[in-house]
């Protein structure tokens, strides 16, 4: 009697499935930050769940990448995934120190750089799942949402919670008006839990994830891309609005601080973040010690301009564990030669997506931008941020149509409606 081979065969999942498994797995593994922080807050018996979500996040990946279609990198992409690899490997050893081990060095910043190499994704389904992971930890507001002796919640909170309002300030802005009312109502209860997390960011968060949320929603009011037509149309006169808005909170920006205090003390609320920028108004330091660290950053890079420190080096070049803005660590780690290697790229991308993206990829990049990039100007290490590589891996893949190499006209045009 013959041996029968049996074959085993897995085919990619057909219908909506197929469409919408990547920009799931795209929103589970950016939202594995706010998700891990839930839980642990949540339930401290879960311990550190971080290292298995993230593990699942990349087999998720790897899967939906090996059953589908596998594009070519850019050339932006390899030449700065190479580049951060071999400094990486050749910074020097500090010991005790180090706070990017290579498995974190892989979670946050190799793997979040390599998927967008290989999964498009639909923006409006990103924000909704990024939304609905973290709509959750809304249930548990006594445990999630705790103060610390400056009426505020953590700085780690405010930033996991910057992505999914982020999210719905997109999906709200884009995509609200044109989805039918059932796609509307399924997504309400996410809107109302994210509404909630807008409501604690924005009275007891951090300064930066708030200007992060108030930029986007003034960036959609003034941009927006058509369907039909490539690239970002601006409105001049809602820019001038807006330019003219700016410079009068910038002037008088304590004068509006201590109004917005005065009028929610009268309803007997308050503002954690109010009172604490005038608490650094009275200390004559708003920047909250941030000045100081620049400008030690500045004078060590003028110590080692070419090659850097290396990376974890900032405990031991200045007083921080990293330089609590993503260009200046650049240049602190990987010198001049490591900043224009991934900085030069990442200004001519985005200069084609401003001229060439679709509806799609104006939606994804605003998204990343604003949940990602503004917020990495004022914290967060830049090695162990996982949405600011994702922000890099979409600008630079060929995913993006903008980058597959034909030409095409420019088309941003001025609209005065």
């Amino acid at each position: 009697m013959g041996i029968k081979k049996i074959r085993l065969v897995i085919r990619y999942p057909k219908g909506w499935l197929r469409k919408a498994l990547p920009s799931i797995v795209v929103a589970f593994y950016i939202m594995i930050p706010t998700i891990s922080l839930m839980l642990t807050r949540i339930n401290p018996a879960f311990g550190s769940v971080m290292t298995p979500l993230y593990t699942l996040g990349a087999l998720l990946a790897a899967v939906v990448i090996l059953l589908g279609r596998k594009p070519k990198p850019t050339n932006s992409f390899v030449v700065v995934f190479l580049s951060i690899i071999i400094a990486y490997v050749l910074s020097p050893d500090y010991g005790e120190l180090i706070q990017l081990t290579t498995p974190y060095f892989v979670m946050f910043t190799l793997v979040p750089f390599m998927i967008p190499q290989f999964l498009k994704v639909n923006t409006r389904l990103v924000t909704i799942f990024a939304m609905a992971f973290s709509s959750f930890g809304v249930l548990f507001p006594r445990s999630l949402f705790l103060l610390t002796s400056e009426n505020v919640i953590s700085i780690d909170l405010t930033y996991s919670l910057l992505f999914p309002v982020v999210a719905m300030v997109i999906y709200l802005g884009l995509y609200w008006k044109t989805d039918d009312w059932r796609h509307r109502l399924m997504v309400m209860p996410f809107i109302l839990a994210n509404s909630v997390y807008l409501f604690y960011v924005a009275f007891f968060g951090s300064r930066a994830p708030l200007m992060s949320i108030i930029l986007c929603i003034l960036f959609l009011y003034v941009c927006h891309a058509s369907k039909r037509r490539r690239g970002v149309r601006v409105n001049r006169r809602r820019l001038v609005r807006v330019l003219l808005a700016l410079v009068a909170v910038v002037v008088f920006f304590m004068v509006i601080v201590s109004a917005l205090d005065a009028f929610l003390a009268k309803y007997g609320l308050d503002s954690g973040m109010l009172a604490k920028l005038s608490r650094l108004q009275g200390e004559g330091d708003l920047t909250n010690g941030r000045s100081y660290i620049v400008a030690q950053t500045l004078s060590a890079f003028m110590d080692s301009p070419i090659f850097g420190y290396g990376f974890s080096a900032s405990p031991y070049i200045i007083d921080d564990d990293y330089p609590h803005n993503f260009i200046l660590q650049f240049l602190l780690d990987g010198g001049t030669v490591l900043f224009l290697i991934a900085i030069v790229p990442m200004v001519y991308h985005m200069k084609m997506w401003w001229e060439r993206c679709t509806f799609n990829e104006f939606a994804l990049i605003t998204l990343f931008f604003f949940a990602a990039v503004i917020g990495a100007l004022f914290s967060l290490d830049l090695w162990m941020n996982a949405r600011l590589w994702f922000f890099f891996g979409y600008l630079f893949s060929k995913v993006m149509s903008y980058n597959r190499g034909h030409k095409r006209k420019r088309v941003v045009k001025y609209v005065t409606t």
